[in-house]
């Protein structure tokens, strides 16, 4: 229980700070890794439950 909280908490941290700095160094990228960040997050969110 307590890896898979860990896990999750490290994939949703790497996902975070993804997010905020590719739309920094690269616009173009930012937006569109951004969005399917999202989708990834959203899928293994659900997969959890």
């Amino acid at each position: 229980m307590q890896t898979r909280k860990k896990k999750r908490f490290f994939l949703l941290f790497v996902s975070f700070v993804l997010v905020f700095f590719i739309p920094l160094l690269v616009p173009e990228v930012g937006l569109s890794a951004s969005i399917t960040l999202e989708d990834v997050i959203k899928m293994a969110l659900v997969n959890n439950k």
